[in-house]
């Protein structure tokens, strides 16, 4: 439906669909929580700013239940959190997103290979946000966890890498941003054969 921009009807298929989720599977079931992803991304498409927010806040409630946050807490977490950034709400998009980096400490393990990616998305939420030392602080947990997965995760290495390059250039940083470059075009060397733009 999304593909067709039949947002209208996809909205209304979802929301015929996820009671009935939460009733059977429950409402903190990775199926169910996935229909409030696509929920919520319907509403954006359509620039219902008011029901996308909205939905990502039913998704919060209901991935924060239990024993320990899941996953997805992170992800409507930091969603809301750039909501409101992009509204111009500084102090809800900082309280969302510091939110989110407390659930991904509670729901990820730094050896998860899920990690990167999470950490990488929430660190590029911190930047766009204005933040740049959180976002700096993840991207270099990212470079200290690295190791500890396999090849195909270095893709977020690399822009793990080259963000901490940029950040470290508009400190002032010119020694510091040179050894991250030429620590970043190593990598790709050694892995790809030849130089890629990341």
């Amino acid at each position: 439906h999304m593909g067709l921009d039949r947002h209208d009807e996809a909205i209304a298929i979802f929301q015929k669909l996820l009671p009935m989720q939460r009733l059977v599977l429950g409402q903190n079931h990775p199926d169910t929580l996935m229909t409030l992803v696509r929920l919520s991304n319907a509403y954006a498409w359509q620039g219902k700013m008011t029901e996308h927010i909205s939905s990502l806040k039913v998704g919060l409630e209901w991935s924060e239940t239990g024993y320990t946050p899941n996953k997805h807490a992170v992800f409507f977490a930091r969603r809301l959190g750039d909501a409101y950034a992009h509204e111009g709400d500084t102090g809800l998009a900082t309280e969302y997103l510091d939110r989110a980096l407390e659930n991904l400490g509670k729901a990820y393990a730094t050896d998860d290979p899920e990690y990167l990616e999470a950490a990488e998305s929430l660190a590029e939420s911190f930047m766009d946000a204005g933040y740049p030392d959180k976002a700096e602080a993840l991207h270099r947990s990212i470079v200290k966890n690295w190791k500890n997965y396999n090849q195909k995760c270095n893709y977020t290495l690399i822009r793990s890498l080259k963000s901490l390059s940029l950040i470290a250039e508009k400190k002032g940083s010119l020694n510091q941003a040179a050894g991250l470059t030429k620590r970043l075009l190593g990598l790709v060397e050694s892995d790809y054969g030849h130089i890629h733009e990341y």
